[in-house]
């Protein structure tokens, strides 16, 4: 029975309390140990995190792929025409841009029509084809066929026509963006267009209409070859006979070259650049590629914060109080204090590999170094430079063979991971902890143990004390 299950005033109950209270005490100082071993074992995950944090932000640092100072960002005067977006393998320079025309969707109307409802007396068929581009075959098209009745109306073949587009697509042969939309508009209230668009703008993405034997779209008024006027069908915009002529292309003008292309949205003008055009008839702008210094800076900065947290964790848990002599969870750990001043040595060191006048010490980026050992950006100017006048220099002192953020993560390298010195470290906490337990749990069971023997006792001697009062009381019956 555990000591919280005593009652009464018994003076036997409470010298079994005293007893086990007395006795509890090795227990009590393994749940004290118990207790601080969960607290070493919090600190230990606290520093892997800490450690692996900075470890991945040194990786990114030391990767080519991911070269966090070969980010590229666009200059475009404000309110221009076009924006510009560039990613981190574009070439740095600048360019001279004019839009001279926006790419437009292939749009066809039918005659006008008084009533969309009333049939049209057409029997027969036609077909058309849509640009289905793929990586095998870029100027594929597929071509559609449509069936009408006698009694379809404008609004039966417009449907029809969408009935088929979405049959070739859950047949595979187009996606949804390649498919073509048909419509009735309602233009007064005397007159209605079917309307035929394209699933997408340009030249390549124009409707081939490719056969009418019979003439249903002679009768609609739509072709390949009329200009839509007044009240008779054909093309809204000129779609011209190659991608150089047709009004479904944009039209720009780049350094100087007239390009034209099937979309407004441009990305192979420019190697690694994307050019999206807004707006026609402005005149010429120029804009600038450029190392995105704002991003560098940013990098930078996460990577004092967090070398400064590591530092500040290590030195904070490793602290012994003077007066009280209080210690901290990492004080005398000589693992915790090599990791931290091996850092900073590395911090310190030369990168050795620099071109001339190349970045090689922590100054000549605007960094320092305090006696704490902790960073800061002294001089942001100086950085900014670094990273427009050589971004490839500039990684290399961080990233390069013998570069600080190479040397920091070689460091860490033996502190990180399923067999590093932090997991192993956590793993031998966690054996300690479960040894602690079991010695906990045989104290408890020993306490159970004793507080029976200790009742069984008690509980004889009052039984002895009972019968000796009744034999005073038997005797005392004879005088």
């Amino acid at each position: 029975m555990p000591i919280s299950a005593l009652r009464g005033n018994d003076p036997f109950e409470q010298l079994i309390r005293a007893t086990i209270q007395i006795e509890s005490e090795p227990k009590f100082r393994l749940e004290d140990r118990k207790e601080s071993q969960e607290g070493q074992k919090k600190v230990l995950q606290d520093l892997d995190g800490k450690i692996s944090s900075l470890h991945s932000l040194l990786r990114n640092f030391t990767d080519q792929l991911s070269n966090p100072f070969r980010a590229r960002t666009a200059n475009v005067p404000e309110g221009s025409p076009f924006s510009i977006t560039a990613n981190d393998r574009a070439t740095t320079g600048n360019h001279n841009l004019r839009v001279d025309r926006l790419a437009k969707t292939d749009t066809r109307v039918s005659n006008q029509f008084a009533d969309p409802q009333e049939a049209r007396n057409l029997n027969g068929s036609f077909s058309f084809s849509v640009a289905a581009p793929s990586d095998e075959d870029p100027d594929n098209r597929v071509t559609l066929t449509v069936e009408v009745d006698g009694d379809d109306s404008l609004a039966d073949i417009s449907a029809k026509i969408n009935d088929v587009s979405h049959q070739a697509i859950q047949d595979g042969l187009i996606t949804n963006d390649q498919r073509p939309d048909a419509s009735v508009i309602q233009e007064s209230t005397e007159s209605a267009r079917l309307v035929l668009r394209a699933g997408d703008t340009g030249f390549s993405n124009r409707i081939m209409f490719e056969d009418d034997p019979n003439g249903v779209l002679a009768d609609l008024g739509i072709s390949n070859d009329a200009i839509a006027e007044d009240g008779n069908g054909g093309m809204i915009t000129e779609i011209g006979t190659s991608a150089t002529n047709s009004e479904l292309n944009s039209k720009f003008e780049l350094n100087g070259l007239t390009l034209f292309r099937d979309s407004n949205q441009v990305d192979d003008a420019i190697d690694n650049v994307t050019i999206d055009l807004n707006r026609a008839g402005d005149p010429a702008e120029t804009f600038s590629i450029g190392t995105d210094t704002e991003s560098v800076v940013e990098d930078v900065e996460e990577f004092i914060e967090q070398y400064n947290e590591l530092v500040d964790f290590v030195r904070n848990s490793g602290r012994v109080d003077g007066e009280s002599g209080r210690r901290g969870p990492l004080a005398g750990d000589q693992t915790a204090s090599s990791l931290r001043f091996g850092l900073r040595n590395q911090l310190i060191q030369q990168v050795d590999g620099q071109p001339e006048g190349a970045p090689s010490r922590l100054a000549d980026i605007g960094l320092e170094l305090d006696r704490d050992g902790k960073l800061s950006l002294a001089d942001e100017d100086a950085l900014v430079a670094a990273a427009e006048n050589d971004p490839e220099s500039l990684f290399g002192f961080f990233g390069g063979p013998d570069g600080i953020a190479s040397r920091m993560r070689e460091q860490l390298d033996r502190f990180t991971g399923t067999d590093g010195i932090m997991r192993n470290r956590i793993r031998s906490m966690d054996d300690q902890i479960r040894r602690t337990d079991r010695r906990i749990s045989a104290q408890e069971a020993r306490l159970v143990r004793r507080e029976e023997q200790l009742r069984n006792q008690f509980a004889n001697f009052q039984q002895s004390i009972e019968q000796l009062q009744g034999q005073q009381a038997r005797m005392s019956g004879f005088f």
